[in-house]
């Protein structure tokens, strides 16, 4: 509502799922909205995440193909199907080590419901924080080392969320047809866990 106060109607391009942080792309009028829905349904769009995620993979980078079905089981979650899925593919590039966590670059090349989420925890890498896919309720004070939790509270959540950011965005305009590459700087339960990991592996 205030954007809309601020610059009138606004036409949804690129949402995020509850939890994740970073860029939201919204459109002034319907002529960019339809250009930037075109864009995205052609794959012109490129969209990379960082995801915090429990876990050490042993290769450096990885492309995961798994075909998803959205809905599909009781908890409503997407999960992998060989025969029934879309297909889906997702490419991963480790950053970051931190003992049993790790931060990934993640691209997402289609755009399947909660792709990432479904892909991160079929691997064996849930996001860190993601109870639905992973059953990792976040990381906390108690599982860093004790040297550098301070004053804090053991057991003070860190981040408790799915610790995923939506990084950056490049597309064309939609007037100008010019190339663009928007990002986001993570929001402070996000910087402040890769810190603490950082500093306490």
């Amino acid at each position: 509502k205030e954007l809309a106060d601020q610059f009138g109607k606004l036409w949804v391009v690129h949402r995020l799922d509850r939890w994740t942080s970073g860029i939201l792309l919204l459109a002034r009028n319907p002529q960019a909205h339809r250009e930037m829905n075109i864009q995205f349904e052609h794959r012109r769009v490129a969209k990379i995440y960082h995801a915090l995620v429990v876990g050490a993979p042993s290769w450096e980078q990885e492309v995961v193909t798994l075909p998803l079905r959205p809905n599909g089981d009781r908890k409503h979650r997407s999960v992998v199907d060989i025969h029934e899925g879309k297909p889906a593919i997702t490419a991963l590039r480790v950053m970051a080590r931190y003992g049993r966590w790790s931060l990934l670059e993640v691209h997402p090349q289609t755009g399947r419901t909660h792709q990432i989420r479904a892909h991160l925890a079929a691997i064996g890498c849930p996001l860190a924080g993601d109870l639905l896919y992973g059953r990792t309720a976040g990381i906390f004070t108690s599982d860093l080392n004790d040297s550098i939790q301070g004053v804090d509270a053991p057991g003070q959540a860190v981040i408790q969320r799915p610790a995923l950011h939506a990084w950056s965005l490049a597309f064309l305009h939609p007037q100008t047809q010019q190339p663009l590459m928007l990002q986001a700087i993570y929001p402070p339960d996000f910087e402040d866990a890769l810190q603490r990991l950082a500093q306490s592996s």
